[in-house]
């Protein structure tokens, strides 16, 4: 926490994301952000709520921070501007109709969505509290995807709890001091000038040298004068297939990560080349900053190649040794070792996807923190809020392309995955077909993982 304001360098993560800044319509605009739900069963009020995110305010000094990109020169010249800390803003609403809360919910956390969130304005954080009974409440929280990661919202989730719990009057642990994001910074700055950086270097030259990332053909080619907004497809994989893919991951010593990203291996394949550079984010986050809240996460593309068979066995393979590697040699800004491998995204007529599995850390999930319960709201849509049934829905922007999230939901028997796509390169139709094909794929290869992907008959896209 700081009562003025300081500067420091940026982090690589943070360099990444300035270079695909596009103004109102990128990583710097209003909706690039990140939207949460909790039910929380129990008697609390606005006073302690709006206390306890003051206090996180005041906690992590991330959440007022802003990127000045110094008179819009380069990268290299920009820097972290850290203000002191500001109270979050916290609206509240009385809930008058009860009778379909899941619709509610939808629409609650929408409107919270697609509410602007300026990555100027401090702090980088919004909440709603809403109120259903006096002891059932929905708090949502929106920040901006500049501030943190998936990782660190559970983080702010956690301490959140902790805190409410103290307003109180309960006895709780003590909450660890957490590192802030510019000691991080600092830290990456020195590893990133140490031998061990460079060998990790050395191997990412080497792992990508002569290739190139994989794209899919955009419908739309950029500068058309589309409007840049974001779409998001969801899709379910089914309780059978869900059972399958675990049965898989056992059977081949693999991770779910590993046989979903296999998959999708397959997918990418089968449309093109049989050797493919599939992007993906990796934690990133060092040991000593796992308390830290701020965005950690690596673009960190896994080469496959599948010219040896392109069926799921033969996939997990490939995919578990590439994941093993890139595991070990875990760095920042590999793109820029080797930015040849980057050539294919540069082209009008094409994007790339990248393609994560998200395992939900720190779930709270029917979670009593002193005298309040705590259950994370894991599935809505807008559907859900304007009845359309449609599987597309308004996302929270993504900068380029399209982003595929597979969510590891530990305490459901199916998964939920969802496809976030650019609307002014895609049509919702190619989004929605490219999910069943995927999901086509799973169920496919899950029950004959040694049939090759081209013998399959997929659902057209």
């Amino acid at each position: 926490m700081t009562d003025r304001i300081t500067s420091c360098g940026l982090t690589a993560n943070q360099q990444f994301i300035c270079a695909y800044d596009d103004g109102d319509d990128g990583p710097f605009g209003p909706h690039y952000t990140i939207t949460h739900g909790w039910w929380v069963y129990g008697e609390v009020s606005a006073t302690e709520v709006q206390s306890a995110l003051d206090t996180l305010s005041r906690r992590h000094e991330v959440l007022n921070t802003v990127i000045q990109r110094a008179g819009g020169s380069t990268v290299n010249e920009a820097h972290q501007e850290i203000h002191p800390a500001r109270p979050v803003p916290l609206r509240v609403v009385e809930e008058v109709d009860d009778v379909d809360r899941d619709r509610s919910t939808a629409e609650h956390l929408a409107h919270a969505r697609n509410t602007p969130l300026p990555a100027t304005e401090l702090p980088l954080m919004r909440a709603t509290l809403v109120v259903f009974t006096p002891e059932t409440l929905l708090l949502i929280l929106t920040f901006h995807h500049l501030a943190v990661d998936g990782v660190a919202v559970r983080v702010l989730a956690r301490e959140l709890a902790e805190l409410l719990a103290r307003e109180q009057g309960h006895v709780c642990e003590s909450l660890p001091e957490p590192a802030p994001y510019r000691e991080y910074a600092a830290w990456e700055e020195k590893f990133l000038c140490s031998d061990d950086a460079e060998r990790h270097r050395q191997h990412w030259r080497r792992v990508l040298d002569g290739a190139r990332i994989q794209t899919w053909p955009t419908d739309v080619a950029r500068g058309s004068g589309r409007v840049k907004t974001t779409g998001t497809c969801r899709f379910t994989i089914d309780v059978d297939t869900t059972a399958r893919l675990h049965a898989t991951a056992r059977a081949h010593n693999a991770t779910l990560f590993m046989v979903c990203f296999a998959a999708y291996a397959l997918l990418c394949a089968r449309e093109g080349e049989p050797e493919v550079t599939v992007p993906t984010f990796s934690p990133g986050r060092p040991p000593d900053f796992a308390e830290t809240v701020g965005p950690f996460f690596n673009f960190t593309p896994l080469r496959i190649d599948l010219r040896a068979g392109r069926t799921l066995t033969e996939a997990i393979e490939r995919v578990r040794g590439a994941a093993l590697a890139a595991s070990e040699h875990d760095i920042p800004a590999i793109p820029a070792l080797v930015p040849e491998t980057m050539m294919p995204a540069m082209q009008s007529d094409r994007a790339t996807a990248v393609f994560q599995v998200f395992p939900f850390p720190h779930l709270l999930d029917h979670t009593r923190v002193g005298g309040l319960e705590f259950t994370e709201v894991r599935r809505w849509s807008a559907e859900s809020a304007n009845g359309s049934g449609s599987s597309d829905d308004e996302g929270a922007q993504i900068p380029d392309g399209c982003l595929w999230t597979v969510s590891l939901d530990p305490n459901t028997p199916d998964i939920v995955g969802t496809l976030d796509y650019r609307r002014d390169l895609f049509d919702p139709a190619t989004a929605r077909g490219l999910a069943r094909r995927y999901v086509d794929l799973l169920e496919q290869t899950t029950a004959a993982p040694d049939v090759a992907v081209e013998q399959l008959a997929l659902e057209d896209a």
